[in-house]
């Protein structure tokens, strides 16, 4: 996400966002992740949510890759089937 579009966005990512204050979104990073990457953190209401992507904060990226990688398998043998 570029520097920009967070100014932009900073009071939304702050109420979005658990343990993320104005100073700490200027010094985070923030990913912008399609939707259906991301079910399990806009389902805790954890993101904020716009259009078809959410904006995490880098804390909770890892909960997304770390589901995204545990689902790697079992998609490919889905598909296998």
């Amino acid at each position: 996400m570029s520097v920009e579009e967070k100014k932009n966005l900073m009071d939304k990512l702050v109420n979005s966002s658990f343990a993320v204050s104005g100073i700490t979104v200027e010094d985070q990073d923030f990913y912008k992740v399609p939707f259906q990457d991301a079910l399990d953190l806009v389902g805790t209401r954890k993101v904020y949510l716009k259009g078809c992507y959410v904006y995490i904060p880098h804390q909770d990226i890892v909960t997304t890759t770390r589901l995204s990688k545990a689902l790697a398998p079992h998609d490919n043998n889905e598909r296998k089937d």
